[in-house]
């Protein structure tokens, strides 16, 4: 059977006789005994990859509302623009204030090496204009990044037409909006690893995250939730710490851990713990408690000023100059701990 290909702009709206630049025959007719499967497409790769990252992102993203002060209700969709066609699908909204004269890779260098390694991960908002253009009134910094690194963009847009002040609304209120902890992160990738049957590889290269920050999350899910539960941000803990607890669990036996689980228990029925710092104490206290190992030596430093100095002396020794706030006792118990 012949390989039925999509072009990305048919992609980008679903809506039937409709084409990315407005009314008129759809750019691909897709046959409705051939509805589209993401597993199906993945094997017989019938879709450049680019393309198939659009399709898995409009698909699973979905639809979101904002309700404006004004009472009004604003439906957004997010999609996913590929790398080739951000430059002739968007545009800068009139709304958007920022001069667009002043936006260079040296004025966004503070967000241009991340979108170059790993790509757009937080969507620009737009209108969808009649002309099948997206206006972007919030995220100019990213399309510039995005276009300028070759990189896909993703996009949350209304079809309704906005004044300045609502559109500066729901930037405003978009930009409130508290980022997914590392642990609903983690719970995502594993799901969507799981259904799709890849490894954390494989899942990092089809949807552009970095393996890195695909890691992390999956550390934050293997830590049980009676942990979580004693910190009073539950899931919303800080990477540090979520690093931290992921491998002393790890190193925990069977034994060990039903005893920490144990512990937990008794501790919560009994006690409000007051903050995430008392929290961190606590944990300490009881591992080490079950395994006879004070873990003092996975403590951070506390470095309150200065650097470190390094010289090489005729003798093959190393002088070592330590800034304020670290002992050599800490030093040398840091460096027994390099992995």
């Amino acid at each position: 059977m012949a390989k039925q290909r999509v072009s990305a702009a048919d992609l980008l709206d679903q809506h039937p006789g409709d084409n990315a630049l407005g009314v008129g025959e759809p750019l691909v007719p897709l046959k409705e005994d051939q509805p589209f499967d993401l597993m199906n497409d993945l094997a017989m790769e019938t879709l450049p990859p680019e393309e198939q990252k659009a399709r898995f992102i409009r698909k699973e993203m979905g639809v979101r509302y904002v309700q404006l002060s004004n009472d009004r209700r604003v439906k957004f969709t997010t999609i996913y623009i590929p790398a080739g066609q951000v430059e002739s699908l968007t545009r800068v909204h009139p709304a958007n204030t920022r001069n667009p004269n002043a936006v260079t890779a040296e004025s966004c260098s503070d967000i241009l090496p991340s979108i170059q390694n790993d790509g757009v991960v937080v969507d620009a908002l737009a209108t969808k204009g009649a002309d099948g253009i997206y206006y972007i009134f919030d995220g100019q910094r990213r399309r510039f990044c995005a276009i300028y690194a070759k990189k896909g963009l993703l996009v949350s847009f209304t079809t309704e037409i906005l004044t300045p002040a609502e559109a500066k609304e729901i930037s405003h209120i978009f930009n409130l909006t508290k980022p997914n902890s590392l642990y609903d992160n983690g719970r995502y990738y594993q799901g969507q690893m799981d259904e799709l049957g890849m490894t954390q590889a494989e899942y990092a290269d089809f949807t552009g995250i970095s393996a890195v920050q695909i890691n992390y999350g999956l550390a934050a899910v293997k830590i049980p939730m009676f942990i979580y539960e004693l910190f009073p941000s539950k899931t919303d803990i800080g990477r540090p710490t979520i690093l931290l607890i992921s491998r002393q669990y790890k190193n925990l036996t069977d034994e060990q851990k039903e005893a920490l689980r144990q512990a937990c228990s008794n501790h919560l029925q009994d006690n409000e713990i007051p903050s995430d710092a008392a929290a961190s104490t606590l944990l300490r206290k009881l591992l080490a408690d079950i395994t006879g190992k004070d873990d003092s030596h996975d403590h951070q430093a506390t470095v309150t000023a200065g650097r470190f100095t390094v010289k090489t002396q005729g003798n093959g020794k190393l002088e070592v100059t330590l800034p304020k706030g670290l002992d050599a006792a800490k030093f040398i118990e840091m460096l027994k701990n390099l992995k």
